[in-house]
């Protein structure tokens, strides 16, 4: 797959993994057998897990998001979208097991048919993703932490999701009507989901890991001016009791009633008999007043006066819940909203306030507090955007320099050198001879900033150990390769115990070449004492026969040498002699029935 050029990216419907989240199991066989005649080996099986983020998003795990974090701004014409480095995080979890539970889309015939994955590769149809990206207003939500799972989501919703009880999370707590109004349909959620590859070149920081893949989670609302929000990635899985099938055609009505005591909120479902309310458990009724067909019903049964939205629209301009029990209740109120709840995986906050523009900013710039200038051209400023000033070097002598900052009138040459000092950065002006310290002051300015992040302190020591401890690896890699033969070049990243362990055996199976000297007779021939030639020299005798005789005449013991020893040729014995040669394997049995029981008499078993 090819990088996408400086300025450019490339965009994808989905990256799926090869496997998803879940438990599996590998079974391995074989039919290798041996002439033929040998058993085959036993089958074996193993167990692992994949188990990636579920209820909790690492921070490591998101590239980016946008509005920024805390940020101020004319944010109200961006739609809000969170980045993360995980690329195919959205696509590792089903849903839910059984599709058919969130109904047929009108835009499919076949509600458990997904959309075309572009790659084939992975599978023929991309899954529906199981992240979504909500956007609430301030007042919307309800932030809880450390709550269980299992008192987050319905009973037949939990049991879908197969996990041990005494899971904790966070979640997000939201009314129900206006969570259904806001929230992705079916078919929404693969369409607010995509992949991004970028060029990692294109970038001013970049994460030595990054591959330029990212995973884009968009919300479906725009926000207002003049409004804090909080952009929140939930997870959807298994929760068949929110995600529809289609989006809401028109907006849910919102209307209000009261049942003796009790206020009725009616958007949800249509009831053909009243339902019923008690004071504990005010109820929320399910009527659209709007189109009051029940409404004698529920008078009659109630004994209350049904009021409409239409009735307080004049006091109650938004669909303000607290500003309408002023209206339509007295003092003794029960009051019950329903309200859902949604696992949190990621959050963040962000206010539109105003135009947010890079030239807006610059143009609402209190100059003031810089201070003015002394007089009109001073100081002198240069084409290059350089400026004269002075400093004290270490000596303590003062010293004339051209400094410029980042913002210059022309396009300039970025220097690629690497430097590990701001002394390094020094540059000498062959026009004026005065030094340039811009790049040295910016140095210093870096060094002091990362020197005030305990956190980058931190990486850079995890940084150094674990180069540290690959530099001794491949020390011992190349000390491994000049004692053994190996058949491949270890690799520093890649398993070596197996590589190692098959040279080895293979050197062990081969063996070495046949020793003729057994006994070592040459090896004892070379010894001064048993030579008959220097035993001559050395004693002054006549000749070599008088040496050899002094030595006993033996030729094995006065160095000469003994030729190999022949070898006696054995057939091949396949297996199936070796079980055929009954004998044999009855005498094996008496030796090893003999060393148990000496083994189990000087234990005392």
């Amino acid at each position: 797959m090819s990088t996408p050029p400086i300025g450019s990216m490339y965009m994808y419907d989905c990256v799926t993994p090869p496997l998803t989240d879940g438990s599996y199991r590998i079974d391995v066989n074989t039919d290798v057998t041996y002439d033929g005649g040998s058993p085959a080996l036993d089958a074996n099986s193993g167990y692992f897990d994949i188990e990636g983020p579920r209820f909790t998003l690492p921070a490591t795990d998101v590239g980016g998001v946008y509005p920024p974090r805390n940020g101020h701004g004319g944010f109200d014409e961006f739609i809000p979208q969170i980045a993360i480095s995980r690329r195919t995080l959205p696509w590792e979890r089903r849903l839910s097991v059984d599709l058919s539970k969130f109904g047929t889309p009108k835009s499919r015939s076949n509600p458990l048919t997904p959309q075309p994955n572009p790659f084939p590769e992975a599978g023929e149809f991309a899954p529906t993703p199981w992240l979504a990206l909500l956007l609430l207003a301030e007042g919307e939500y309800t932030l809880h932490q450390n709550v269980q799972l299992k008192s987050i989501m319905p009973a037949d919703c939990y049991a879908n999701l197969d996990v041990p009880d005494g899971i904790v999370c966070d979640s997000i707590e939201v009314e129900a009507n206006l969570l259904q109004s806001i929230l992705p349909s079916l078919d929404e959620l693969s369409l607010l989901t995509h992949v991004r590859q970028v060029n990692v070149d294109d970038k001013e920081l970049n994460a030595a890991s990054s591959t330029g893949f990212y995973a884009i989670v968009t919300s479906n609302r725009l926000p207002s001016p003049n409004a804090k929000y909080r952009a929140c990635l939930v997870s959807l899985e298994e929760r068949t009791d929110l995600v529809k099938a289609d989006p809401p055609p028109v907006a849910v009505p919102y209307f209000l009633g009261v049942v003796g005591n009790v206020i009725l909120d009616q958007p949800n479902l249509v009831h053909d008999n009243p339902p019923e309310a008690d004071n504990e458990h005010p109820f929320l009724g399910h009527a659209p007043v709007a189109e009051f067909n029940a409404k004698q019903g529920f008078n009659k049964a109630f004994d209350t006066t049904v009021i409409t939205r239409s009735a307080i629209l004049e006091t109650v301009a938004d669909r303000n819940v607290s500003d309408a029990i002023d209206v339509v209740v007295g003092p003794e109120f029960h009051f019950y909203i329903e309200t859902k709840q949604l696992v949190l995986l990621h959050s963040w906050t962000f206010e539109c306030t105003g135009t947010g523009t890079f030239r807006d900013y610059v143009q609402r710039i209190n100059v003031s507090t810089l201070g003015t200038v002394e007089e009109t051209g001073h100081p002198p400023v240069i084409d290059t955007g350089h400026i004269p000033i002075k400093i004290v070097d270490r000596a303590g002598e003062p010293e004339d320099v051209w400094y410029r900052g980042p913002l210059v009138p022309v396009p300039l040459t970025r220097d690629p050198l690497t430097y590990h000092s701001a002394d390094q950065c020094r540059r000498v002006t062959p026009e004026t001879g005065a030094e340039d310290i811009s790049y040295a002051a910016a140095f210093e300015c870096g060094r002091l900033l990362a020197a005030a992040d305990p956190r980058l302190a931190q990486e850079l020591m995890r940084w150094r150990r674990e180069s540290y401890r690959q530099s001794v690896r491949l020390d011992s890699l190349l000390q491994i390769q000049a004692a053994i033969p190996l058949d491949q070049q270890l690799e520093i990243h890649k398993p070596v115990a197996s590589v190692v362990a098959y040279n080895a055996a293979k050197g062990v199976i081969t063996g070495v070449d046949q020793v003729a000297d057994t006994y070592g007779l040459n090896a004892a021939g070379r010894a001064p004492g048993m030579n008959p030639s220097e035993l001559q020299q050395a004693w002054g005798l006549a000749s070599i026969d008088e040496a050899t005789a002094i030595l006993g005449g033996e030729p094995g013991a006065i160095g000469t040498v003994v030729s190999a020893p022949a070898q006696t040729v054995r057939n091949a014995t396949t297996l199936a002699q070796v079980v055929g040669d009954t004998a044999s394997l009855d005498r094996l049995q008496s030796a090893r029935d003999l060393a148990l029981n000496a083994v189990q008499q000087k234990l005392g078993i």
